[in-house]
């Protein structure tokens, strides 16, 4: 429609008015000068060729990096859905109005090696599921974020410091730990 993006006659602002006028919405995330709403259509404006992504794709985000994967099942779901976005170009955006009521796993107070921790603890089988997804999540997309693999591999270290020094049926946790860690490097 228009060769330019800014102006009033450009992409920047048809768009905005053709939102308007065939998505009008209350829920609004604004961009810099781009506001989305849910449904907006979207377009690829840089080939992402790890992706087989390319300039000119049109369509949803959901059309463009596929829904959550359900084979994660429950740990690590969202972090790879996350990573996946940023891998195709979107950014990640944090609601600060947002609550989420969540615990995780069973909290605990414990004592060891002369000191009182409150933890949050896991049976064995579900340490087996954190720690494949973990490395599943790794390998795919380790790259994409140094700073959240190197913050991920500490919580990993801690987490089996945890299983090794805090918790019963320690044996147990830390050979479902192991054996998730071999399942992520398979799969």
């Amino acid at each position: 429609l228009t060769p330019m993006h800014a102006g009033p006659l450009g992409t920047v602002a048809m768009n905005a008015r053709l939102q308007a006028l065939l998505n009008p919405s209350d829920e609004v995330l604004v961009r810099g000068q781009r506001r989305f709403s849910p449904g907006d259509r979207v377009i690829q404006v840089r080939n992402d060729y790890d992706n087989d992504i390319f300039n000119g794709y049109v369509g949803r985000v959901l059309e463009v990096v596929g829904g959550m994967d359900a084979r994660f099942f429950i740990d690590y779901v969202d972090i790879e859905f996350s990573l996946r976005l940023r891998r195709a170009g979107f950014e990640i955006v944090g609601i600060g109005d947002a609550v989420l009521r969540h615990r995780l796993g069973e909290v605990r107070t414990v004592r060891a090696l002369g000191r009182t921790r409150t933890l949050s603890t896991h049976d064995a089988w579900r340490r087996r599921h954190i720690h494949r997804n973990r490395v599943r999540v790794w390998r795919r997309h380790g790259a994409v974020s140094l700073g959240w693999l190197a913050f991920d591999i500490a919580a990993a270290a801690y987490d089996v410091w945890k299983a090794l020094v805090y918790e019963d049926d320690r044996a147990a946790k830390l050979r479902a730990i192991g054996r998730g860690f071999v399942e992520g490097w398979r799969d």
